[in-house]
């Protein structure tokens, strides 16, 4: 037994929901048990998602914990973990806070448990409060570029590499690149090869043109469709829309080509906008799926049990460590803040109000 191991609490603080739609500090919470091809997580670091805060508006269930964005050091270890992880190791990893399933498991607390396969092994140089902020945006990229038809379920390319020549590059949008899934996407994106445009606000331009965005318009205004259009020469088929709202779904409809192509959500997108063109195949993903069970948030936020999602994330949870040791990828711009665990409930309505912008809100954590 190490010293990290000794050193494990009995009860612990977290944040936990109430039926006020909120979170309150608790400091009587014990420690998740912990399963055979998981491990125990010491949190030094969590983030504030808007995810996190949809769950607690929508769908709160009293006294579980929340969160779902961490980075600590790797207390205890299952039995069925392996070699990929040591006791000691410094990790970022994703778990389902707010879930019924485990209610006692969530990232906005001293300590959370982690499927091993979902971990990702930080450089040297990253610290906690940068790795804290990436995992939701990791995988919930991979979901929709399987869904797009980009990769395969194994993650590996399919469409760059079968598509792009050495003179023309195949343009795909991602709408609302200055968020932290947005970033995220642009630097996988510009690693796949593809011509990458975006939609923002102005004062965010540089920071999506430095993620990898060829090309930045503004969201705000009336012809981004069409001006999209014409800068692919009508060429659009591919969108991943990191908004999912009535502006963001009609802009992306307008910019798509007259082939068509394959649109991709972060949320339930207006279904009566998707049916004004049949020639464009439509989806949504939610990272949630990845924890195998079957996810209720609200009537719209549902998706049923998807077992291939569990082993997708895995597997593609290896390529992005890749990715992140050799710096392709590095986080979305940060803002620490003050309190710990207990600020984030605060700063939950800054969030609700649309007041963060073109960063990520994260909190160090300690006893």
């Amino acid at each position: 037994m190490t010293d990290i191991t000794r050193s494990i609490p009995t009860y612990q603080r977290a944040l936990v929901a109430t039926q006020g739609k909120t979170w309150q500090l608790r400091l009587d919470m014990t420690i998740p048990r912990l399963k055979d091809d998981e491990v125990l997580i010491n949190i030094n670091a969590v983030a504030l998602n808007p995810s996190d805060v949809k769950s607690v508006q929508h769908a709160a269930i009293e006294d579980t914990i929340g969160g779902c964005d961490m980075a600590g050091t790797v207390a205890m270890l299952g039995k069925d973990v392996g070699a990929k992880l040591t006791v000691g190791d410094r990790v970022s990893a994703f778990v389902f806070g707010g879930s019924m399933a485990r209610p006692d498991n969530g990232a906005f607390a001293e300590y959370a448990v982690a499927k091993a396969d979902f971990c990702i092994r930080l450089p040297s140089a990253t610290t906690f409060t940068e790795a804290a902020s990436w995992n939701t945006g990791l995988v919930t990229c991979g979901l929709a570029f399987r869904s797009l038809g980009l990769v395969d379920d194994f993650g590996e390319a399919i469409k760059a590499a079968s598509t792009l020549t050495n003179t023309t590059r195949v343009p795909i949008l991602v709408y609302g690149g200055s968020t932290a899934t947005g970033t995220i996407a642009l630097q996988l994106l510009r690693d796949l090869g593809f011509e990458t445009i975006t939609t923002c606000s102005p004062h965010n331009f540089a920071l999506v043109q430095k993620a990898g965005a060829q090309r930045a318009f503004d969201y705000a205004q009336a012809t981004s469709g069409h001006d999209i259009w014409e800068f692919c020469a009508g060429k659009l088929q591919y969108v991943i829309d990191c908004i999912g709202d009535d502006a963001s779904t009609s802009l992306c409809y307008r910019a798509v080509g007259p082939k068509g192509g394959r649109y991709v959500s972060l949320n339930p997108f207006p279904r009566r906008l998707a049916l004004r063109r049949r020639d464009i195949s439509v989806d949504w993903v939610l990272g949630y799926s990845v924890f195998g069970d079957r996810v209720q948030l609200t009537t719209e936020y549902q998706k049923a049990a998807a077992p291939e999602d569990v082993v997708f994330a895995g597997r593609w949870t290896t390529k992005m460590e890749e990715l992140v040791q050799k710096g392709i990828v590095v986080a979305h711009p940060i803002e620490v803040r003050d309190g710990g665990l207990a600020s984030i409930i605060e700063d939950a309505e800054m969030l609700r109000a649309g007041k963060v912008s073109g960063k990520k809100l994260v909190y160090a954590v300690g006893r």
